[in-house]
């Protein structure tokens, strides 16, 4: 039972390192913005804000980009209006929640952030990130065409941007965040696969040493135990020495001073 146990834990630890294994490299490998895409507009609970957001999906990823938009105009001495909390309707069920105190900046008239999910079969891992330009609206005015950009992650890593063909380079953010319902079962989906290889990879040293045993002969090197008395010197093999305990000299015995 103890040994069907480790088994278990280890076939669970490994399904967790698969599955962090396989976020990562949905994350590094898939360009989420290659996906399908959903764009929603939606007025928020305060009347000076609209939601605008987008969903985008493909096998192993999904990202969400929202933007709060602010709808009147305020002028450089006045307080712009409270931004809303509530998470618009119509979000994916594996969103983290808005807005993280950490990301919040703003961009003209829009407070911009990105959510990006990996995983398969399910989105296990998230990560949060907000990308800004390091330019000034002056300096971007003057040089439009020279813009660069700086990623702020949240619950992920960011790695050096990649560039891309056409369109600007982006920043990959490994996720270190967990969507719980996603990461247990992807981690019992990989376990089980794992446990599955491994029956079937043993599975044939299992069948020769039933077959051996039957025969009598050594279970580990094949030799023919049936000619031998007691199974060899010690009840083991006498070729391998599989099987055989620890045989202690009389002479010994007695040094030990045996009772």
């Amino acid at each position: 039972m103890k040994r069907f146990l480790r088994y278990v834990v280890v076939c669970l630890m490994l399904g967790v390192i698969t599955t962090v294994a396989v976020a990562w490299g949905c994350a590094f490998w898939t360009d989420v913005y290659d996906g399908s895409l959903t764009r929603v507009i939606q007025p928020s609970e305060s009347d000076a804000y609209e939601w605008f957001f987008d969903v985008r999906r493909q096998p192993g990823s999904a990202s969400i980009n929202l933007w709060c938009i602010l709808l009147v105009k305020v002028g450089s001495d006045e307080v712009a209006p409270a931004i809303p909390t509530t998470v618009p309707p119509g979000f994916p069920t594996w969103n983290q929640g808005w807005p993280h105190e950490s990301q919040v900046s703003w961009y003209g008239s829009q407070l911009a952030r990105a959510q990006e999910a990996r995983g398969w079969p399910w989105l296990a891992m998230w990560c949060e990130h907000f990308t800004y330009f390091e330019q000034t609206a002056e300096e971007l005015r003057s040089n439009p065409t020279f813009m660069t950009y700086r990623t702020l992650p949240y619950r992920g890593f960011a790695l050096k941007p990649i560039a891309r063909p056409i369109r600007p380079a982006i920043t990959r953010v490994l996720p270190l965040g967990i969507i719980w319902t996603g990461f247990a079962i992807n981690t019992i989906f990989y376990a089980a696969i794992l446990a599955i290889l491994w029956v079937l990879w043993s599975s044939p040293f299992v069948v020769r040493r039933i077959i051996r045993r039957k025969r009598g002969l050594c279970i580990k090197c094949g030799y023919d135990l049936r000619g031998t008395s007691g199974g060899g010197s010690g009840g083991g093999c006498p070729e391998c020495g599989w099987g055989r305990g620890p045989v202690v000299a009389a002479s010994q015995l007695g040094k030990k001073g045996v009772r």
